[in-house]
């Protein structure tokens, strides 16, 4: 019932061979720990630093690409590091802003400026369609903000007022750069609208984000300072320290200002361009690592609080359970009745379901020339290079289409679900899919479930789009 003949299998082996013994019982550590900080974070619980180790973590990975001497490759993986930062602060912005009642015209401000940004970033690089999406994007997604904002407040309301004002502020840069030819001029206003709004922006967010000591979190974390004011309060840990601390936005933002200023400074002043790009990621790599430090100082605080109270820690615990506590001989995969093991019981289903897609890699891999091999073999390429210059650029188109196919396959996934899901890993394995069934079918909540089926439409669709956007990647040549 929770294993069966692969617990018993797998204990066997473990008994018969040391070396298996240590990597089940590893593999049983690793997935339990990883699982139990995943829990912790869907349920809620506070990470305090940890949220600004993540986009300064991205935005390193982004600077070590662009060192050294400048390329057009390099470029474009600028623009589509700084595209994706935006996609993540409009994402962020819009979520915050819609569950704000009445929505705060802040948010609306980072969207305009998000969708001036990728509109200039597009049509510097030359693609006007993917400019005109930007453009389009945006007006309708600020349209559609105005139109909810009059039904929900009335269009007498001063939230109304103050979100229309917002709203036409950051449509004009938009509305500008739709007509009329794009030149030179014409991409140095809007960049300078942009700019504008972002100084609007600002001077508004002074009084919620930078002030209070907020902005000092920056130097303090660069010279790997704590930011804790009071560690041994669990109220200031769990309550305090995320109000009185900035959005991690900012961060986000900032490395996605940063790389627009790179690729803006390449072809007139590269010298200043690399000097950027040091610096950057000098203050990225302090800055992350100030609160990597401060982020085990925050959950070691609990830890301290608790071993003074004598009570249990309620942060992360199955977290620190796992990482403080290696498996024996004795323990086995808990497989169906326990939230940890459920999402590892549906991943190696569906791995072990995926052979049409194995049937797909294998015709892409029948399909390469031999006579490649053959040549790469005389000039002195080994395996190695085979793989990475012949076989895996000619298997890309198959590879792209299955990992478009998978994804959203597993955006709607439901009938391993529907067979797996006991009252013990029931809310562990709810996916898009099956929580619009329970909605639909069983709570008779239909409007949700509808709501439900509309959103994960809507999210296949972006994932899918922004997929074909950044599939360059992929090579479509036939080989002769």
């Amino acid at each position: 019932s929770n294993g069966g003949f692969v617990n018993v299998a797998l204990q066997g082996l473990s008994q018969r061979f040391f070396l298996f013994d240590w990597l089940h019982r590893g593999f049983i550590y690793g997935v339990e720990t990883f699982n139990g900080f995943f829990a912790a974070l869907s349920q809620g619980d506070p990470i305090g630093p940890l949220k600004y180790v993540f986009p300064a973590a991205l935005a390193v990975l982004a600077l070590l690409g662009l060192l050294g001497d400048w390329s057009n490759g390099k470029r474009t993986r600028a623009e589509r590091a700084a595209e994706l930062l935006i996609l993540v602060v409009i994402g962020a912005a819009g979520g915050r802003g819609l569950v704000e009642e009445p929505i705060n015209p802040n948010w609306t401000l980072i969207l305009g400026i998000a969708f001036t940004l990728g509109v200039w970033i597009n049509r510097r690089a030359g693609k006007k369609a993917l400019a005109r999406v930007w453009q389009a994007a945006g007006l309708i997604l600020l349209g559609a903000g105005l139109v909810l904002s009059l039904i929900s407040a009335g269009p007498d309301s001063a939230a109304t007022l103050g979100y229309a004002a917002a709203c036409a502020l950051a449509a004009a840069p938009l509305v500008i750069s739709l007509f009329g030819a794009w030149d030179a001029r014409k991409a140095r206003l809007v960049l300078a609208l942009a700019v504008a709004l972002g100084v609007i922006l600002f001077v508004r967010f002074i009084p919620g984000q930078l002030d209070g000591g907020r902005a000092g979190l920056v130097p303090r974390y660069l010279t790997l300072q704590t930011a804790l004011d009071d560690p041994t309060s669990q109220d200031y840990l769990k309550a305090t320290y995320p109000e009185e601390t900035m959005s991690s936005l900012w961060v986000y933002g900032g490395a996605a200002a940063v790389l627009i200023a790179i690729v803006a400074l390449a072809g007139r002043a590269p010298r200043a361009q690399r000097w950027l790009v040091v610096a950057a990621l000098a203050v990225f790599g302090l800055f992350g690592l100030g609160a990597l430090f401060d982020t085990v100082r925050y959950f070691q605080a609990f830890q301290a609080i608790a071993a003074q109270t004598g009570g249990p820690v309620y942060h992360f615990t199955q977290f620190r359970n796992s990482l403080g506590n290696f498996p024996d001989s004795s323990r086995v995969a808990l497989w169906m009745t326990s939230e940890l093991w459920a999402k590892p019981s549906l991943i190696l289903i569906s791995v072990w379901s995926s052979g049409a897609g194995m049937l797909i890699f294998l015709a892409a891999l029948q399909g390469v020339p031999r006579v490649l091999y053959e040549s790469a073999e005389v000039d002195g390429a080994n395996r190695l290079q085979r793989f990475w210059k012949i076989t895996f650029p000619l298997i890309t188109p198959a590879l792209f289409y299955n990992v478009v196919i998978g994804v959203i396959a597993a955006l709607q996934t439901f009938e391993s679900i529907y067979i797996l899901q006991t009252p013990q890993n029931q809310d562990t394995l709810m996916s898009a899919a099956y929580f619009l069934f329970v909605r639909t079918f069983r709570q008779l909540e239909i409007g949700q479930g509808a709501a439900a089926s509309w959103i994960l439409v809507i999210l296949i669709v972006i994932l899918t789009t922004l997929q074909f956007r950044y599939s360059n990647w992929v090579n479509y040549e036939v080989q002769q």
